[in-house]
């Protein structure tokens, strides 16, 4: 059955307003989970549609953990709750290598935290904040990042797919799209006129009239908010020192 089928049957039945809205609201952006499951798919050994059911999931929890007030786009957020969801299944249920489970809770937490923060637009945490913030050694948190790296492993028979994959560069573009629109406007003006259009740093400071130190403390913030992004959307591996 494709969305316009469900989307007329949804409207023929008799729910409440907020369980209908959530319902339509899942069912138009059916197409993120299909992203996501094509993503992860060259990512591990598990089946394309589990994994795209699970996203699926992700979807409804996501939307009834939908807060507007945050200034999130609905499509930014929802697609992150319902990698989140692949991601969960994963380490749960389809990992080939087990984790000490109190280091796996570790990590969530660590990561709940780095989230939270990101949100407020605040810099992401470092990992000796994250342990203190944690309570842990900073060695105990490198131990949960680096755990997570090795579940995560790609099988060696899945490299050469994942290496080739067609779609895989549309899909990190689209990501990236989203991602810039998170940024406020002026971090992503400054790394569309640095990145994309090739201005120099002095050049920019030229004709705005702000420092250059300044402007590249505002382009390494931005790139190490959308690099964290990118570790808890597992576009990239969880960064820790001795993995």
């Amino acid at each position: 059955m494709n969305p316009s089928r469900w989307q007329r049957r949804e409207q023929r039945r008799d729910l409440p307003p907020a369980l209908r809205q959530r319902n339509t609201t899942v069912l138009n952006h059916l197409g993120i989970a299909g992203m996501i499951a094509s993503r992860q798919t060259q990512r591990g050994p598990e089946e394309r549609d589990d994994l795209e059911q699970e996203a699926r999931v992700g979807l409804i929890r996501g939307w009834e953990r939908f807060d507007p007030q945050r200034g999130l786009k609905p499509s930014t957020f929802l697609s992150t709750a319902a990698n989140g969801q692949v991601l969960h299944y994963r380490r749960d249920r389809a990992s080939t290598i087990r984790v000490p489970w109190r280091l796996r809770d570790t990590y969530v937490k660590g990561q709940k935290l780095q989230q939270e923060q990101l949100q407020r637009g605040e810099p992401a945490l470092v990992d000796a904040q994250l342990a203190e913030a944690l309570n842990i050694t900073v060695q105990r948190w490198q131990e949960a990042c680096c755990s997570q790296q090795a579940e995560r492993m790609v099988p060696i028979d899945a490299i050469q797919e994942q290496a080739s994959g067609p779609d895989d560069g549309d899909l990190e573009e689209r990501w990236l799209d989203r991602a810039l629109q998170m940024l406020k406007p002026q971090q992503r003006q400054l790394l569309q006129r640095h990145f994309i259009h090739g201005d120099s740093v002095r050049r920019i400071a030229s004709e705005t009239g702000i420092p250059q130190l300044q402007l590249r403390n505002s382009i390494r913030e931005a790139v190490q908010l959308l690099r964290r992004w990118a570790e808890l959307d597992g576009l990239l591996p969880i960064t820790a020192p001795g993995c």
